[in-house]
């Protein structure tokens, strides 16, 4: 015979038995929310803002690409009150971050940038854009780093160049394009020895200026025949670089901070086919730059 001390324990077993997967899924779910609520989530609602400007190789022809710019010396007294005004003026935008086109994981400006802020002396900036706006208006806003987000790849122009000179028709549209290319570029060499640097900038990233460099790869496009794609295996170079240039913003990106603000300073060659990438990504929202040049 049972007693009756067995039989309850044996009763409240059995109940426990039919309850315990109902606890288990009841503790799971405010194990799921605890967790929800407990770790940093992205605000979906709203996406961080992203500015680029686009700027002109400061240092001339040793910043690479196919039209160089017959610059003046950037560290000219004149020059260098410009370079201030537009410091004073993208002040305004107020970004977290500042990303430079430099190699992404390369601390070579990182480590300089450390120095500068260590002694401000801004006599020891070199010449390119990077240094002139990027450090300075880094330090103004009292940023402890820089972030490098380049993915450098070389255009495979030699393949390219080898189709243009074998393919007579492709040859006469090469040398049209090349002639109104040099005709903007002279345009833009004018302006640039008539403005002031901030003026220019607003030029260089204008509708106008960033649709041409972008005109210039859809061009290559058309080069090829039969099994040959001359201007796409040109163009795939590039679009990796900037694809792999916007995989490391996102990278760089703090989406748990909502006051996160992004400014890339980066050639301007490269704005319009980054600034696509930004507004078609739900989690960016992009910014032009123009309000923030006056």
């Amino acid at each position: 015979m049972v007693g009756k001390s067995a039989l309850n324990e044996t009763t409240h077993r059995m109940r426990m038995s039919h309850l315990s997967p109902i606890i288990l899924v009841v503790w799971m779910m405010f194990m799921l929310l605890h967790k929800s609520y407990a770790q940093p989530r992205r605000n979906s609602n709203k996406p961080v803002k992203v500015a680029i400007l686009g700027t002109y190789h400061m240092i001339g022809k040793e910043g690479g690409g196919l039209f160089e710019l017959d610059v003046d010396d950037v560290k000219s007294p004149k020059r260098q009150q410009e370079i201030k005004q537009v410091v004073s003026s993208l002040m305004t935008f107020s970004p977290s971050k500042i990303l430079i086109e430099s190699d992404y994981g390369n601390n070579f400006y990182v480590n300089r940038y450390r120095e500068f802020l260590a002694h401000q002396n801004e006599d020891s900036l070199s010449r390119n854009e990077i240094e002139q706006v990027g450090f300075r208006l880094a330090a103004r806003l009292n940023h402890p780093l820089i972030y490098p987000f380049d993915y450098r790849k070389f255009l495979d122009s030699e393949s390219l160049q080898g189709f243009i000179n074998t393919d007579d028709h492709f040859s006469d549209e090469f040398d049209r394009w090349m002639t109104k290319a040099g005709a903007f570029f002279e345009t833009v060499n004018s302006h640039l020895k008539t403005h002031t640097i901030q003026d220019h900038l607003k030029y260089t990233n204008s509708e106008e200026a960033i649709n041409f460099h972008h005109q210039a790869h859809l061009e290559f496009m058309r080069y090829g025949r039969g099994d040959r794609y001359a201007g796409v295996d040109y163009n795939l170079d590039w679009y990796e670089r900037n694809m792999k240039m916007f995989h490391n913003l996102t990278r760089i990106t703090d989406f748990e901070n909502e006051e996160e603000r992004i400014l890339i300073i980066v050639g301007e060659a490269h704005v319009k086919i980054l600034k696509n990438f930004i507004e078609d990504a739900d989690y960016y929202e992009y910014v032009d730059i123009l309000p923030f040049l006056y």
